[in-house]
C-alpha cells in the first residue's frame, strides 16, 4: 500500500483536495481549524494509494496538539510521499512550511492550490523556476474546480517511483556551514531526516534531540555548535534560522512571482473594511446571527413544527383507535402510542428546523465569515483571558458539544485550552435548540426571541465566567499566547456543499432519534407507567418515575421548578439533551409560569451536558480532577444563573419591560468590565517615553509574551508581529501572528 500524506497551512484547501482524491465528504470550511485529527482514505482512481489528510500547521515546530499530530505523523509514520498543499495567492507564508518539509527524507511534491484565484488576482507564477529553486516538482491545481488533480497524481507516482533525492532550498552560507557542523556532531548512522535534526541541533531543541541516541559528548558538541551559530548571528539560533529561511523564500518568490496588473484592494478587503470595522463589525455580527436564528426558528421553524406536530397527533389518535378496535393490551397500546411514537415523534418534528439552521451556518462557514467572527471577538476574548481561537470550538459546539470540545485542541496555551473545554458546554447545541423551540411554543406563544435570547445568555455567561477564570489564572502569572488566524477571501458558498451539510446534520439527528432517544423513550415510558410493585398504572403520580423525581425535586425549588416532572426531565438530559423534551411530552410537564420556564431553559442550557460530552471533556482535560472540576463548575454556574433569573422575574412582578431592562443592565455591566480590561491592556502597551517604543519592556507589555522580556529589543521586534491588528486601519489578514521562530514544542 502506497501512502501519500497531505500537509499544508490551515485553510489551504487540503480537505477539499482530500475529498476530490478519495471522493469522500469530509467537512469543508472556509476557515482554519476544520481538520483536528488526520483522516485516511483510498485514492478513488487507484485503491492501492492511501491518502492521509493531516491537520493544518504553519511549521514543524508546533504549539497546539493538532499541530503535534501532523509533526509526529511525518516524523514517525514514514509516508511514501508528502504533498504540500500551498495557497498560490500567499506563497511567502506557505513556502515556510515547504522549506521545513524539504529537510525530511521523503519525496515532496508542491501542489499550488487556488491557482485560478491567483490568476484572477493578476499573480503569475513561474512554476518551472520555482521547482528548480526548491528542488522538487511543483504542480498548479484548483481543488475546488477539479483542475490539475490528475496531473498532480501522475507527478506524485513518477516522483515516488524515482530514486532521485530532492534538493532543499539552500540558505545563506553561514547557516549552511553551521548545518554541516551540526550534521557532523550527530551520530553518523541510524538517523533518518539528518538535515531536519541538524536544524533542531542548531535550534538546541532539547525535546527533539532526546529522540536521538546521543552520547554525553555528542550532546555537549551539539550545544556548542548551536551556541557558536548564535554568537555569529548575534541573535537566538531559532530566530536566526527563521530569518535565513524567510530570506531564502523571499528571494525565490521574487524570482518566480510577477504581478501582471497593478495591485489593488481585493473585493474581500473592501468588504472587510465594513464587516470587520472597529465600529461596524460587532453590530453586523449580531444582526447576522439574529437573522440566522430568526429565519430558522421563527420564519421556517414555526410552521414546520406546528404542521408536523398536528400530523403526529392525528397519527397517534388514529393508531390508538385501531389498537383499541383490535383489543390490543392496554400496556402495549400505551407503549407504542404514548411511549415510542410520542417520544421519538416529539423530536423528529424539529428535524427540518435543525437542517435549516445548520444550512445557514454552513453557508457562513463556506463564504468565509466564520473567520471574521473569530477576528472580531479576539479582542473581547483576550479581555477575558482567552484568544479568538477559542471561538472556533464554541462555533463548532453550536452543532454538538462533543466535536466542539475536541476542537479545543486548536488552542495553543494549556490554560486557555482547559478554560475553553470548561466553557464550550455553555454554547447552545442543536439538541438544546429543540428544548428552546419546545418552550417557545408551549409557554411563550411561539416567540422566537425567547429561543434566540438563549444565545445571548450563553455569551454573557461565557464572558462572565471567563473573567472569573482570568482572575485565578492571573494569580499564577499565566498570559495568553498570540492568535494566528488566516482570513480567507470571501467565496460564494456552493449549493451542493451546503445541501450536503444540511443532509448530514438531519441524518445524524434522525439516527440519534432512532437509537438513543428510542431507547430513552421506552425506558421513560416504563418508569412512568409502572409502580414500584411492577403494576401497570395510568396514574403517573404513583409511578417509579414520580418517586425518583420527588427525591431530587427539592433541589430545584429555589429555581422555580420544584415539581418532580421537571426534576426527572433535567436528569434525563444526561442521555441526550433532546430527551428533556421527550420526558416533558411523556409526563405532561409544560404547564409552568414564564419565569419558571425561562429558569428551566437557562439551567438546562448551562448545566452538565450529555454523557458523550462529559466523557469527551474528561478525555480532553487529561485528568479526572479537571473533569470533575468542569462538571461541578457547570452545575454551579447553571444553578446560580437560573436562580437569579427566576427570582428577578418574581421580584419584577412579571413585568417584561422591567425584566429585560434589568437583563440589559447586567449585559452592560459585563461590557463595562470588559472595557476596563481592554483599557488596562492599552495602558500596558503605552510607550514609556524614554525610547521609540522598542525597548524590551515596551515590547513585552505591548505583545504580552509569556515569560521575561527579551534582553535584545531588536531581537524581540523580530519575534512577534505587532498586536494591534484589531484596529480598523489594519488589513484583516494582519491578525496577531507569532514568528515561526518563537514557536516552541507543545508536547
Amino acid at each position: 500500500m502506497t501512502k501519500y500524506a497531505l500537509a499544508g497551512n490551515p485553510n489551504c484547501g487540503k480537505t477539499t483536495l482530500f475529498n476530490r482524491l478519495t471522493r469522500s465528504h469530509q467537512h469543508v470550511g472556509n476557515w482554519a481549524g476544520v481538520t483536528v485529527e488526520h483522516k485516511v482514505g483510498k485514492y478513488a482512481a487507484d485503491k492501492s494509494i492511501e491518502i492521509v489528510d493531516l491537520p493544518g500547521i504553519y511549521s514543524l515546530s508546533p504549539l497546539s496538539p493538532d499541530e503535534i499530530v501532523s509533526r509526529d505523523y511525518l516524523l514517525t509514520q514514514a509516508p511514501d510521499l508528502v504533498i504540500d498543499v500551498i495557497d498560490a495567492t500567499n506563497l511567502d507564508r506557505n513556502l515556510y512550511l515547504a522549506n521545513q518539509l524539504l529537510a525530511l527524507d521523503y519525496p515532496i511534491v508542491l501542489a499550488l492550490n487556488m491557482a485560478d484565484e491567483a490568476r484572477a488576482r493578476g499573480i503569475e507564477i513561474d512554476v518551472a523556476r520555482l521547482s528548480e529553486r526548491f528542488g522538487c516538482p511543483v504542480v498548479p491545481i484548483s481543488a475546488s474546480r477539479n483542475e490539475g488533480i490528475d496531473r498532480l497524481m501522475q507527478v506524485c507516482r513518477e516522483t515516488c517511483a524515482s530514486a532521485q533525492r530532492h534538493r532543499d532550498l539552500q540558505l545563506d552560507e553561514q547557516t549552511e556551514l553551521a548545518l554541516a557542523q551540526a550534521d557532523a556532531a550527530l551520530p553518523q548512522e541510524g538517523i533518518a531526516h539528518r538535515r531536519w535534526y541538524a536544524f533542531k541541533t542548531l535550534e538546541n531543541d532539547e525535546k527533539m534531540l532526546q529522540r536521538l541516541p546521543l552520547t554525553q559528548a555528542q550532546t555537549a558538541e551539539c550545544a556548542a555548535v548551536s551556541e557558536r551559530y548564535a554568537d555569529r548571528a548575534r541573535e537566538r539560533a531559532d530566530i536566526a534560522i527563521a530569518n535565513a529561511r524567510y530570506l531564502a523564500i523571499d528571494g525565490a518568490v521574487r524570482e518566480t512571482v510577477r504581478l501582471t496588473e497593478n495591485k489593488r484592494l481585493s473585493l474581500s478587503d473592501r468588504i472587510d473594511r465594513i464587516v470587520t470595522g472597529k465600529w461596524t463589525g460587532i453590530p453586523i455580527f449580531a444582526l447576522v446571527m439574529f437573522a440566522v436564528f430568526f429565519l430558522s426558528v421563527q420564519v421556517f421553524g414555526t410552521w414546520t413544527v406546528d404542521g408536523l406536530t398536528a400530523l403526529l397527533e392525528k397519527g397517534q389518535e388514529a393508531l390508538a383507535d385501531k389498537m383499541a378496535q383490535g383489543q390490543v393490551a392496554t400496556w402495549l397500546s400505551s407503549l407504542v402510542v404514548d411511549g415510542i411514537i410520542a417520544g421519538v415523534g416529539s423530536i423528529l418534528v424539529y428535524v427540518p428546523q435543525i437542517m435549516v439552521l445548520f444550512g445557514l451556518i454552513s453557508a457562513l462557514e463556506a463564504c468565509g465569515y466564520m473567520s471574521r467572527i473569530a477576528f472580531l471577538l479576539d479582542r473581547v476574548f483576550r479581555a477575558i483571558g482567552l484568544s479568538g481561537q477559542s471561538l472556533i470550538p464554541m462555533i463548532v459546539g453550536c452543532g454538538c458539544s462533543v466535536p466542539g470540545i475536541m476542537s479545543a485542541r486548536v488552542v495553543k496555551n494549556d490554560a486557555e485550552r482547559r478554560a475553553t473545554v470548561f466553557l464550550v458546554p455553555f454554547v447552545p447545541c442543536s439538541a438544546k435548540l429543540v428544548m428552546f423551540a419546545f418552550f417557545a411554543g408551549a409557554v411563550f406563544n411561539n416567540n422566537a426571541f425567547v429561543a434566540t435570547s438563549m444565545y445571548f445568555v450563553s455569551i454573557a455567561v461565557i464572558v462572565a465566567t471567563g473573567l472569573i477564570f482570568l482572575a485565578f489564572r492571573k494569580r499564577k502569572g499565566v498570559e495568553n499566547d498570540g492568535f494566528v488566524m488566516e482570513l480567507p477571501p470571501y467565496r460564494v458558498p456552493k449549493v451542493g456543499n451546503v445541501l450536503h451539510e444540511m443532509w448530514e446534520k438531519g441524518k445524524s439527528f434522525v439516527i440519534k432519534a432512532g437509537t438513543v432517544i428510542f431507547v430513552a423513550s421506552i425506558v421513560l415510558w416504563f418508569l412512568r407507567s409502572f409502580t414500584w410493585r411492577m403494576q401497570f398504572t395510568e396514574d403517573m403520580s404513583a409511578s417509579i418515575l414520580a418517586g425518583l423525581g420527588r427525591v431530587v425535586a427539592p433541589l430545584f425549588v429555589p429555581l422555580g421548578f420544584g415539581q418532580w416532572q421537571y426534576a426527572v426531565a433535567t436528569l434525563s438530559g444526561l442521555a441526550a439533551k433532546e430527551t428533556v423534551v421527550v420526558t416533558l411530552e411523556l409526563v405532561g410537564g409544560a404547564q409552568m409560569s414564564a419565569g419558571s420556564a425561562y429558569a428551566f431553559m437557562v439551567f438546562n442550557l448551562l448545566c452538565f451536558p450529555c454523557m458523550g460530552a462529559i466523557a469527551t471533556s474528561f478525555r480532553e482535560l487529561g485528568s479526572a480532577k479537571y473533569g470533575f472540576a468542569a462538571l461541578g463548575f457547570q452545575i454551579l454556574t447553571a444553578y446560580v444563573t437560573a436562580t437569579a433569573f427566576y427570582w428577578l422575574s418574581r421580584l419584577l412582578g412579571a413585568s417584561p419591560a422591567a425584566f429585560w431592562t434589568l437583563v440589559t443592565l447586567l449585559c452592560l455591566a459585563i461590557a463595562c468590565a470588559i472595557s476596563y480590561r481592554l483599557y488596562r491592556m492599552q495602558r500596558r502597551r503605552k510607550r514609556c517615553g524614554s525610547c521609540a517604543g522598542n525597548c524590551a519592556e515596551c515590547f513585552y507589555n505591548r505583545n504580552r509574551v509569556s515569560g521575561p522580556p527579551a534582553e535584545d529589543p531588536d531581537t524581540a521586534a523580530q519575534v512577534v508581529a505587532d498586536e494591534d491588528a484589531g484596529d480598523a486601519s489594519a488589513s484583516p489578514t494582519q491578525t496577531r501572528q507569532e514568528s515561526q521562530a518563537t514557536k516552541k514544542d507543545g508536547d
